[in-house]
């Protein structure tokens, strides 16, 4: 039997870690318009990274259901009260990151566009003959 102190410290762990799980979703959330499967993915393997450290470093191998239903209250927690308030300035950020990405691509989707058309100019010329061997 483990002490209450310490069970409480472990009960006390989870709880962060599942607020910041639910911290990290609504981060992830806007970029789900897009490939959703790859930042569930991510988000996945954070969890469970997140559980690993929790039932391995902190807990040192105790595993208690316990505290991973904690964990995964508190994201879920997390997510339904403060994350609704930082859900517009998360989506404005990934709004801003994307504009930005796009004002920055934008010469380099130019030279690709007159390459592309370069290169389409030159194989669809049929007044070019390539004689081989001759």
């Amino acid at each position: 039997m483990i002490p209450p102190a310490t069970a409480a410290r472990w009960l006390a762990a989870a709880c962060l870690m599942g607020a910041g799980l639910g911290l990290v979703y609504g981060f992830l959330r806007p970029l789900r318009k897009k490939r959703n499967w790859f930042w569930d993915l991510i988000f996945v393997a954070m969890v469970f990274w997140m559980w690993l450290q929790h039932s391995f470093g902190i807990c040192e191998g105790d595993i208690r259901p316990v505290c991973t239903l904690a964990m995964l209250g508190s994201m879920v927690l997390w997510e339904r009260s403060f994350g609704q308030y930082l859900k517009p300035l998360f989506f404005g950020f990934w709004e801003t990151i994307g504009k930005l990405w796009r004002i920055l691509r934008l010469p380099f989707a130019l030279f690709y566009k007159k390459f592309l058309r370069f290169v389409k100019n030159i194989f669809a010329n049929k007044n070019l003959r390539y004689h081989i061997g001759s």
